[in-house]
This record gives C-alpha cells, structure tokens and sequence, in this order.
C-alpha cells in the first residue's frame, strides 16, 4: 500500500474536506483527490461518504482509520528515529509557539541562529492549539502553560507575570486608575475559549464580569483593543509595548510559565539540541522578560 494514499486518507479524515488537507500534506486539490480515489480502489471500499463539499467517515472507513493511525505513529516514530541518530547541523525543525512569542520574540532569536547554523530550516505553526508531537506535527512546542505533560521533555524558559494594560488614549479619556476598586469600574476586555481556563481571566470573571465590554480568544487581539483606548486589558508582562501603559495596580495571580517542550526520541537530535541551547540563552538574555 501506498504511505502518500494512507496519509491523504488521514488528512482528509482530519480535516473533512480535500482543501484543508491538501494544504496540511502541501501538496494541490487533484492529487490528493487522486490519491484518495486509487486508495479506495486499492481496499475496494468507500472509505468516505460525500455530502457536498465534504467528506465522512463510512463504518468501513472508520474501521479503517484505527489501524491507519497505528501506522502513523509508527511511521513517525521511525522518522525521529532518524532524526535522533542525525550529527549534521542540518535539516528543517518544526516550532509550534503561540502568536506573541512567534511574532515579537522569535524573529530576534532565528536571526542569530542562522548565522551559526545556516543549513538549518525551520516551521513556525502558530497558534494555541497542541499539536502532536507523537505525530511528528510539531518537533518542538513552546507553551505558556502551568505545567509541560509528562510525556515530553519540557525545560521551563522563565515566568511571566500578569499586569493591567490601557493606553494613553485610555488615560487621557478616563484618567489614570491608581486602586484595584477604582480600576473595576471601567470597561475590561474578557477572554474566550480556552483562554478561559487560565486562572487570571478566572478571576477576571469573578470580579469584573457585569464590566467586560469586549471578548477575544487571543491575547494579541485584546493587546490591541486595549491599544486603541477601547477598555482594559489583563495580560502577560510579555504583551507589554510602547504604546501601552501597566498601571502599578498589585494584584496577586498566578504567573504564566514558559515551556520548552520536546519528544523524548528526538534527545540525540543535533539540530534540535543547538535550537534548545540558543533558545534557552537567548531568553535568559533578554531584558523583555527579566520581570
């Protein structure tokens, strides 16, 4: 059996729809639509009921999908295998980081990267959701979580405290709140989705709620509404800019952690230990985040 036919089954399983997994496998509409009919010919079977523009699962297919999954892990387990026994500086590593930390820390770090290992490539996914790294989706995770899973080997980075941020428009329209009583009487922008779990929105929830004037499922996004001077913002120390202001309101919350986080198969992998180390440095160097 075709390996390309199975990973298109198993893309278009995930997804549901030929055009996100297209993009997923990098490869154009036809192919994977070509690979996916040679693979119910090669079974004999629908693997996929079509309704629209969509595609599910049938009883045969999702009978199937067990045992192609099996063969997905295994298949990444032989390629960080390889990569793990890999002694040349080379090769493409795969970075999953939320937005902020790819967007306003990340670039900093890659430039000076290159300039030591040059034939190294990297993939940045950006994003809160956890890709899986058993999967080989991702080769290094960096999270802010409480605490990395088990499963992984996790170096925490540093911690962030959380703090209260408006802007100048913000200050000059309502003036500047100096108490934790006076600041709960303006307009806070609150949190959505999994954002919600963290233990600062919980307490935003708590004690400011009949004042959250806005939502977002992203810290950026709510970095920004503050910029603007629409409402308040409860966010990492690591959100702070020029155009916004922490007001010198203590409140006690529990930090966020920053975790480095990689698959235990992948502990011999060069390129993967020399990304670690700069990144390591390059953190416990950088005055952004010395709170």
């Amino acid at each position: 059996m075709d390996w390309s036919n199975l990973s298109s089954f198993l893309a278009v399983a995930k997804y549901g729809k030929l055009a996100p997994a297209a993009r997923a496998l990098d490869i154009n509409h036809s192919t994977i639509f070509r690979r996916l009919k040679q693979f119910e010919e090669q079974l004999g079977k629908q693997v996929f009921s079509r309704h629209n523009n969509s595609y599910e699962l049938t009883d045969f297919g999702r009978e199937i999908l067990q045992h192609a999954q099996g063969v997905e892990l295994a298949m990444a387990k032989l390629e960080r295998s390889v990569d793990g026994s890999d002694m040349r500086p080379s090769g493409t590593i795969r970075i999953t980081t939320p937005a902020n930390i790819a967007e306003c820390f990340l670039p900093e770090y890659l430039t000076g990267f290159y300039k030591l290992y040059p034939e190294i490539k990297t993939e940045i996914l950006v994003g809160d959701h956890h890709f899986n790294l058993d999967r080989r989706e991702a080769d290094i995770a960096i999270r802010a979580n409480k605490h990395a899973p088990d499963y992984s080997i996790a170096h925490k980075l540093c911690e962030v405290p959380w703090r209260f941020m408006v802007s100048k428009a913000f200050i000059k329209k309502h003036g500047r709140p100096t108490t934790l009583s006076d600041l709960l009487k303006h307009p806070f922008i609150g949190s959505q989705g999994d954002l919600n779990l963290l233990p600062a929105f919980r307490w935003l929830e708590q004690q400011a709620n009949e004042n959250i004037q806005t939502r977002a499922n992203n810290l950026n996004t709510m970095s920004y509404i503050a910029e603007a001077g629409l409402a308040v913002a409860l966010l990492p120390a690591d959100q702070k800019r020029a155009e916004l202001i922490h007001l010198d309101i203590d409140v006690e919350l529990e930090a966020s952690r920053w975790w480095l986080i990689s698959h235990p198969d992948l502990r011999n992998s060069l390129k993967i230990k020399l990304f670690k180390q700069h990144l390591i440095k390059q953190i416990q160097e950088d005055k952004r985040l010395q709170f």
